[in-house]
This record gives structure tokens, C-alpha cells and sequence, in this order.
């Protein structure tokens, strides 16, 4: 059976965007994750702690990962076992990389 590794491939953060529309600019990354954090799962439930915002954004992902699919848009990622997503905080956003792990 298939399983879905989630690794945080970096938290970012675009201040132009802080500067313009956020009360507070100064925004830290995000602070729910850690960069390189990885987690494994072999169901579609989140893991415990992890971000609704950041969960609704690759959940689909994990989903098609865990039933045996492949990347969307064929031909777009080099591996089509892996795809990156990221949550949609657009000040601060937290990049993933979606694997499927056979076996």
C-alpha cells in the first residue's frame, strides 16, 4: 500500500507583501513547522499539530499520493512520485514536498 511522505522544504516569507497588506509586517515565518520537518502517513488524516491552512492546501496531493496516483500535470515534475505545494498564506507561505512511497 501506498504512503505519502511530507517533507517542509522551507518556510518563506514575501515582505513586500507583509509591507503592504499585513497589521503586522514584521510577520516571523511561520511558526507550525520547522524547514527539513518530514512526516509519513499512510491515511488521509492530518497529522496531529499540523496547520488546517496548510493541510487544505495539499491534502488532494496526499489523497491521490496514498491511492496509488501519480503528480498532476504530467511531465511537469522531473519525478512523477514527488510534487511540491505550498499552503496559500501568500505573506508567509510554508513550501512542501509531496512523495509517494510504494511498499
Amino acid at each position: 500500500m501506498p504512503r505519502c511522505r511530507i517533507t517542509v522544504l522551507e518556510r518563506t516569507m514575501n515582505r513586500e507583501l507583509a509591507r503592504r497588506y499585513c497589521a503586522d509586517p514584521d510577520l516571523p515565518l511561520c511558526d507550525v513547522f520547522h524547514d527539513g520537518e518530514e512526516f509519513i502517513l499512510e491515511t488521509c488524516d492530518p497529522p496531529p499539530g499540523f496547520c488546517d491552512d496548510g493541510w487544505n492546501a495539499i491534502r488532494g496531493y496526499v489523497f491521490a499520493f496514498l491511492n496509488g496516483g501519480r503528480a498532476l500535470y504530467d511531465g511537469w515534475m522531473k519525478n512523477p512520485d514527488q510534487f511540491i505545494a505550498c499552503c496559500n498564506d501568500a505573506a508567509r507561505p510554508v513550501v512542501f514536498l509531496l512523495e509517494r512511497i510504494d511498499g
